[in-house]
């Protein structure tokens, strides 16, 4: 219930995704110092994340509605554009065949329209390609934490040697601090 109200239209925001999770972790009764990541929660409660669902419930829809006849208002704004209007700073807003929502499941606007013709070939369309979003996104934060707990674990870069020598070109600083800036471009 707390997802599926009017997930067609919206999209969600980095906060939102933020408290879905937090009701989640009150949900599986895990408090914030078991310091449990959002992937490790969703595996445990074998439920998809909120954006993979609010993804598969738009797809549905658009599919839904290509097979609407021409005359039905949700096929006329689903195709339509602003005839009249000004340009907004840092680019327009796009209509929904635009977006990446399409681009995140692998459905590409050149071509969405023929599967989407056929209900059992788009169902499977739009499901395969959420399932490869949401493993797209948990192999992605798997490897962001994968990547801090190792900088954390062997922080080399930080550690500065003794003296003011740069133990990578040998060069002498004229100061500590001078040590910094070639410490990072070595590591």
């Amino acid at each position: 219930m707390l997802v599926k109200h009017g997930p067609l239209t919206n999209t969600i925001s980095n906060f939102s995704k933020d408290s879905i999770n937090s009701v989640s972790k009150k949900i599986l009764h895990i408090a914030w110092e078991d310091r449990r990541t959002n992937i490790s929660v969703l595996d445990e409660a074998k439920i998809t994340s909120v954006e993979a669902m609010i993804l598969q419930h738009q797809l549905r829809w658009t599919g839904h509605v290509v097979w609407m006849p021409d005359y039905r208002l949700p096929k006329q704004l689903l195709y339509s554009e602003l005839k009249n209007g000004k340009c907004n700073v840092g680019g327009q807003r796009k209509r929904f065949k635009d977006k990446a929502n399409l681009f995140k499941c692998s459905i590409y606007t050149d071509n969405w329209e023929t599967p989407a013709g056929e209900h059992s070939s788009w169902r499977t369309a739009f499901t395969k390609g959420v399932m490869d979003f949401e493993d797209t996104q948990t192999q992605n934060a798997r490897e962001k934490c994968a990547r801090r707990k190792a900088r954390l674990a062997n922080p080399h870069c930080d550690q500065l040697p003794p003296g003011n020598q740069c133990p990578h070109c040998g060069r002498t600083r004229g100061s500590r601090i001078g040590l910094h800036s070639p410490l990072q471009t070595h590591c």
